[in-house]
């Protein structure tokens, strides 16, 4: 088969990828080019090519991400069925991430030794402990001097699992007992607030060490996560009856958060350094990171929802997952090998795109055997009649915000490498 032919192949089989979600779910394309942007923002950082992206505003879009869709997932299944069964849940949940999880660390046993700084297998083994157990954050919470090296980013697969593990049963209560979604969603909105203001009144200027703690902590990340949950049960309540003043509201909000970013840079300097608060703004990224999710799921129309369905930023969003994982040790062995930082990219994605076509897209079939109902509300992507020069203006200003936002938070891997030498991980 010539390379053409075997071109056209592979391109045939992304629009099948595309036009066609292998766990049978509804995907709206600007979520998936949300999650495009988010893990190559992760990537970037992570390749110290000093561009100066947030990698940690990737992280934040992840998991706010994260907490909208599974909590719609929860919603639809109430919706459709009456009840939630919480069993079911965690069986997609573990088909949908450890099968690939499982792959990346099964092909990178025989490089254990070579993917942490002490050149150590003990610190290999335990590192693949925490991370095939979710209980990544424990082990750099209590211990922060251990370096997990090339597995360092399953921290943030332990947050979700810790945080599902949680919310699942819970919502379903509430589900089941809570009338009004509306009701539900402002007491969501603020457990949200309150575990994501640990981030302000838990940090310590002369204590680094505990701030490194504080940053991996799952009660804080859980408010990101919330946050989604609270946007969906929102969207939910409101789905088919949005009007204008939902896009003044995003508007207003978007515009506030910006102002506010740019006031606390003007007469507070030292939180744009390390003799601040590092942590400070991962409250007002989460915030403006919900913004945005919030236009996204609204609108097809906007110049966003436009701009993040260009090719190839939905298919990327899809392999995201599989782009995240395989990132960080294909950027170490690329190192350790002499090869430049773009033969790194290309192996990663490369590395991705197999797990995704060879291993996640199987399981994710079985996946949709689970489940067959739809996500709650992004039904109101096609219904909501909103007013699209709000909405832009809401999405422009949600995104400068909190790309503005993302250096502060970024100074907390200033100050870890500062108090614990080797490499820090988003």
């Amino acid at each position: 088969m010539s390379f053409p032919s075997t071109f056209q192949h592979a391109l045939a089989a992304v629009r099948r990828v595309n036009r066609q979600p292998a766990d049978g779910s509804r995907r709206i394309a600007q979520l998936d080019g949300l999650r495009a942007v988010a893990v190559l923002m992760v990537i970037v950082f992570h390749l110290e090519i000093g561009v100066g992206i947030g990698g940690m505003f990737g992280v934040d879009l992840f998991l706010v991400l994260s907490g909208f869709l599974i909590t719609g997932v929860l919603v639809g299944e109430y919706r459709a069925r009456g009840t939630v069964s919480v069993r079911r849940f965690y069986e997609r949940r573990l088909l949908r991430l450890y099968p690939a999880l499982v792959l990346m660390i099964v092909v990178l046993v025989p490089f254990g030794s070579l993917l942490n700084a002490e050149g150590s297998w003990g610190v290999w083994w335990q590192s693949v402990a925490a991370a095939l157990t979710y209980t990544s954050t424990i082990v750099l919470i209590f211990n922060t001097h251990f370096d997990m090296g090339a597995l360092g980013q399953t921290w943030t697969l332990a947050v979700e699992e810790q945080f599902y593990l949680l919310w699942a049963p819970i919502c379903a209560l509430a589900l089941a007992h809570v009338v009004r979604l509306r009701r539900m969603a402002l007491v969501v909105a603020a457990v949200a607030v309150a575990l994501l203001s640990i981030f302000w009144w838990a940090w310590s200027p002369v204590d680094p060490i505990g701030g490194i703690a504080l940053y991996y902590r799952p009660d804080p990340r859980f408010g990101e996560l919330l946050l989604g949950a609270a946007l969906a049960l929102v969207l939910t309540s409101a789905a088919g009856k949005l009007t204008r003043r939902w896009d003044v509201l995003l508007s207003v909000g978007a515009v506030a958060g910006l102002v506010g970013l740019w006031w606390a840079r003007r007469n507070y300097p030292t939180l744009w350094g390390l003799d601040g608060n590092p942590l400070a703004a991962i409250p007002l990224v989460g915030v403006c990171a919900t913004l945005i999710v919030a236009r996204l799921a609204t609108s097809n129309a906007s110049i966003l929802s436009r701009l993040l369905r260009i090719p190839p930023l939905p298919y990327v969003g899809k392999i995201s997952y599989g782009l995240y994982l395989w990132h960080v040790p294909v950027i170490v062995l690329m190192a350790r090998a002499g090869a430049g930082k773009g033969v790194a990219v290309v192996v990663t994605f490369a590395a991705a795109m197999l797990s995704f076509h060879l291993v996640e897209m199987p399981f994710l079939r079985m996946k949709a055997r689970l489940r067959s109902t739809g996500v709650a509300g992004l039904d109101a992507v096609e219904r909501a009649p909103v007013a699209e020069a709000a909405g832009g203006a809401a999405a422009a200003g949600a995104a400068v915000a909190a790309l503005g936002a993302a250096p502060v938070a970024e100074g907390v891997l200033g100050a870890a490498a500062l108090a614990q030498p080797g490499e820090q991980t988003v």
